[in-house]
């Protein structure tokens, strides 16, 4: 297995057990039997015997119900979902192969970050891809069952923005990433993921913001998402970095690091045109496909 496979079976199983010195405290607290609590939430007291023990990995299905029924507070309960979604996502990227090993890190960020602040040029993220475009960059689903397995994954992805408490998302383009996907792809793909753009930036935590031409940066560094990290009972919250090329990504929890592309993001972020005039460029290449022949 590779270092990044042994990391994230590491990170997974910590967080299980994390998971249940949680559960088997609040329970004690309320003065409830392991059997009592799996009639609360409708399983068997065997299972939460193996969720206190961190035996077994929990099902996102029963989290709201735990929370619940453990009467945990707000901050205990958003710790709670951090850490139940570090430990069940990680056990579905092992099990499914939708992802390199590499990618499982990212992941866990994406999915229990509360802020994403993303930059990737022209390079357009998988959770914002609409089916179409998927299907175009990889080919139909059911020839190839890994293509089938890739799109699943990504469309999984998006479940972040859909959630309760989804995460603030600002996602920034360079001004040549409307003239590659127009250029590259036929114009019914353009068209659909142009719009599948629009829909998402109009998601009150979501913003899609494009850089201009005329932003005066000096360059333009290579694709880095920052993500804020909420706090669990060990660490409080704080700023991760990741970082990307088309071949690998890594992730930079350094604080002095971490630092380096908060200023680097600051600067591109204050150069973008807002959302609404991100919307206008959108609407404009938008016209502009659907009057190509």
């Amino acid at each position: 297995m590779s270092d990044d496979g042994r990391a994230a079976g590491t990170e997974s199983r910590t967080a299980s057990r994390e998971l249940g010195k949680m559960i088997r405290t609040a329970r004690k607290r309320l003065g409830y039997t392991q059997e009592q609590l799996g009639t609360m939430i409708g399983c068997t007291q065997s299972k939460i015997g193996k969720l206190e023990i961190g035996f077994r990995a929990i099902s996102l299905n029963d989290v709201e119900p735990l929370i619940v029924a453990l009467e945990l507070s707000d901050d205990d309960a958003q710790s709670f979902r951090h850490l139940a979604r570090v430990a069940a996502n990680m056990r579905n990227d092992e099990s499914t192969g939708t992802w390199p090993r590499w990618f499982t890190k990212y992941r866990d960020l994406e999915s229990t970050a509360t802020r994403i602040r993303s930059w990737t040029g022209e390079r357009l993220p998988g959770i914002l891809q609409s089916e179409l475009y998927m299907l175009a960059m990889f080919g139909a689903p059911g020839k190839d069952p890994d293509v089938s397995d890739v799109i699943r994954g990504r469309l999984e992805r998006r479940r972040v923005l859909d959630r309760a408490d989804p995460p603030e998302c600002e996602y920034v383009f360079s001004p040549g990433f409307l003239s590659h996907l127009c250029g590259s792809y036929r114009p019914g793909v353009a068209l659909d993921q142009i719009e599948h753009l629009m829909r998402i930036a109009e998601y009150p935590s979501v913003s899609v913001l494009i850089l201009p031409y005329t932003s005066g940066l000096p360059c333009n560094p290579g694709d880095f998402t920052i993500f804020t990290v909420p706090g669990t009972p060990r660490l409080p919250p704080h700023d991760e970095a990741w970082t990307e090329n088309e071949h690998t990504g890594k992730a930079i929890p350094k604080e002095e690091d971490v630092r380096t592309y908060l200023v680097r993001w600051n600067e591109i972020r204050n150069a973008c045109l807002d959302g609404n005039e991100s919307l206008t460029l959108l609407d404009k290449h938008r016209e502009e496909v659907r009057h190509q022949p």
